[in-house]
């Protein structure tokens, strides 16, 4: 069906080098591979230990929102970073599933 098929251990893959392959054979287009990157680089800094303050950690993004949320405490503030993955994943999800559906027009919440 394809041209090259992916490496044998294709099963043991992460998100990332799965989604690269899917946009090389043309399955998703770019904003898509580039959305499910962003999720893998999220996913990588909660799945996987890092220090508070390493590049994408759910405490720097939410030291770095903290002058513009309305959050009322620092739990909040992390809820809201939190909250803004989950739903972001999700979307990708569907649109990974299901196509666009209108998602890019929406505020899911």
């Amino acid at each position: 069906m394809y041209p090259e098929q992916p490496d044998k251990n294709w099963l043991r893959w992460g998100l990332g080098p799965l989604a690269k392959s899917a946009f090389e054979r043309d399955l998703i287009d770019s904003a898509l591979r580039d959305d499910l990157a962003q999720v893998t680089e999220v996913r990588k800094v909660s799945a996987h230990f890092k220090p508070p303050l390493t590049p994408n950690t759910v405490m720097l993004r939410a030291f770095e929102r903290a002058e513009t949320s309305t959050a009322q405490s620092d739990d909040e503030l992390l809820d809201e970073v939190l909250q803004d993955d989950a739903m972001f994943a999700l979307k990708v999800a569907t649109m990974l599933i299901r196509g666009n559906q209108g998602l890019s027009r929406v505020r899911l919440y």
